[in-house]
């Protein structure tokens, strides 16, 4: 359904937002190194899934660790090396400033989304501040 599809793609964008969002001297700029495109559509590759598992069909993002949450935070390495072992591609994050996501992470992961709720277009409108 729609909710779900806009749900998705919310949480999805959250997830993403927090990786590969740099602002430099008033510049958005991806963080991600990308040499393929597609390394972008890998992270909408099974979104309820943490960012270190296998995404596509084997390929591995090397985030560091404080893009990890509080759960995965203190065994990151281990974590990242277990799933990243059969990886054909590993694609390297940097290391950046993450932008004030507060606003945007009020709405549970998990919760339904609409534009329209006020609320939820308060939401997706920071998002969009951010992104562009």
């Amino acid at each position: 359904t729609g909710t779900t599809v806009a749900h998705c793609a919310y949480s999805s964008a959250l997830r993403f937002l927090s990786i590969i969002v740099c602002i430099v001297e008033g510049d958005l700029q991806t963080s991600l190194i990308m040499a393929d495109k597609k390394n972008l559509l890998l992270l909408f590759d099974r979104p309820n899934e943490p960012i270190f598992m296998e995404k596509g069909k084997a390929a591995v993002f090397d985030v560091p660790d404080k893009f990890l949450t509080d759960r995965y935070r203190l065994i990151g390495n281990e974590v990242q090396s277990r799933f990243g072992e059969k990886a054909e591609q590993r694609i390297p994050v940097r290391d950046i400033a993450v932008p004030d996501l507060r606003l945007p992470m009020s709405l549970p992961r998990d919760a339904q989304f609409s534009l329209f709720i006020p609320a939820h277009r308060r939401i997706a409108g920071r998002l969009i501040d951010i992104f562009m």
